[in-house]
């Protein structure tokens, strides 16, 4: 039976229970690194099962998914991989693909970002639906020969997806099964499988003109894409699941700044509010719930969504971009070629991600200094933001200034981004 004891110096509490090996029956004693005595004991009770051999790996891997303490789940892991090494006499995750995945996601759940977790978790759980039995097979008998079933997988996304996605999909992929390499030395059977081209005639993203900006705008008087689009514009390409879900406590209207945390990277953002943006959310009925939406309908469908992605919001972007002429209208029935809302569809050269190009391009031209674009615009990683020294709030005050107006925007005849004034 585990018990539970905590030393007088530290504040964590430790797990005593016992561990049935091949040869003995031993006490063990590891520390959990938790403060809450409710899950440490839950934690303990778990760990002298897996000691006695009476929960399954799957058992293990998804109690520990459902502690949400990240330095808890660390060493939580480490010490079932302990136990399971001890009583099995092999590591976690060797008995089949699917468990040594289940173990692995798992290990890096901490390491992720929640959205990134959801992503690699989705990846993974198709890939194994793509491979079906092949996924139960014993880990140590997969092999170069199998990169048959990884090539099948890429090949069946392609046929559904932009060659971006399918990429990034392989790239997961072949991240699984170097870990399964290294640590079961097999050769991978992903190791050689490259992702998939560019189609010669797929469209570049390019970055919004202000006329078109102006058309799409007042396509959406009116509604929250008013403000989403001010918002894309104005914040320098921000993310649209990161505006969707902007609360009222994330603008200060006082110091017209925005503070937020990105979902997809972690980044903390703290940015000057142009006065187009500020003006609008100034204009919107007020709320004593700092808590509150700003665009309660948009965080909706983020919510509801499946990984809490963006989908949704993009495709009723797209339409917005139809109804304003700038883009082909979709079809929802099937095509003459059979295909309909399962068949991939062509890359659209501007989205609401071209807002990030547009608002470069404006600040470069108007000659704000590259180091203040890129602290303005973010990075995708920590590491390419380290290229570039911290930019004080002056300077970027001053920089987003020479964003265009509203007046701008509404009023432009197509000139392209030449001749634009500043933000009022």
């Amino acid at each position: 039976m585990a018990s539970l004891w905590k030393h007088p110096n530290s504040p964590f509490w430790a797990a005593c229970f016992s561990v049935y090996t091949p040869a003995s029956q031993l006490r063990w004693k590891r520390s959990l690194k938790t403060t809450d005595a409710k899950l440490a004991r839950r934690i303990a009770d778990t760990l002298d099962d897996a000691g006695r051999a009476v929960v399954s790996e799957g058992e293990i891997n998804g109690f520990c998914e459902k502690i949400a303490d990240t330095r808890a789940r660390r060493a939580t892991v480490r010490i079932f991989d302990d136990v399971f090494r001890a009583v099995h006499g092999r590591e976690m995750g060797g008995a089949s693909l699917r468990a040594f995945t289940a173990s692995w996601l798992s290990r890096i759940q901490a390491e992720l970002a929640p959205q990134s977790y959801d992503k690699y978790k989705q990846v993974t759980d198709a890939f194994l639906s793509s491979i079906g039995s092949a996924a139960d097979r014993d880990l140590t008998s997969f092999g170069a020969r199998d990169d048959v079933l990884v090539l099948q997988f890429r090949d069946e996304l392609a046929a559904r997806v932009a060659p971006g996605t399918v990429n990034t999909t392989m790239k997961i992929v072949r991240q699984l099964f170097k870990v399964a390499a290294q640590r079961f030395k097999i050769e991978s059977p992903a190791q050689h499988v490259s992702g998939v081209r560019n189609r010669a005639h797929s469209s570049p993203r390019r970055e919004f003109k202000l006329h078109e900006i102006g058309r799409v705008l007042r396509v959406a008087k009116g509604s929250e894409w008013e403000g989403m689009i001010l918002a894309g514009l104005y914040t320098c390409g921000q993310r649209l699941s990161d505006i969707a879900t902007w609360r009222h406590e994330n603008i200060d209207l006082v110091k017209r700044e925005l503070a937020f945390t990105s979902r997809k990277t972690g980044r903390r953002i703290i940015m000057p509010i142009a006065e187009p943006l500020a003006d609008y959310i100034e204009s919107l009925r007020s709320t004593d719930d700092p808590a509150a939406f700003i665009f309660p309908t948009a965080a909706g469908h983020i919510s509801r969504a499946k990984s809490e992605q963006s989908a949704t919001l993009s495709n009723q972007f797209y339409d917005m971009l139809a109804r304003a002429g700038l883009v082909r209208r979709r079809s929802h029935a099937k095509a003459k070629t059979g295909k309909g809302r399962s068949a991939r569809r062509a890359a659209s050269e501007i989205s609401f991600h071209s807002f990030r190009h547009t608002a470069t391009s404006l600040l470069k031209n108007a000659g704000i200094p590259h180091s203040v674009v890129m602290d303005i615009v973010g990075h995708d990683s920590a590491a390419a933001s380290q290229i570039y020294t911290h930019v004080g709030d002056v300077e970027k005050r001053k920089a987003v200034r020479k964003l265009p107006s509203l007046a701008t925007l509404l009023g432009a005849t197509g000139g392209g981004q030449k001749g634009q004034a500043k933000s009022k």
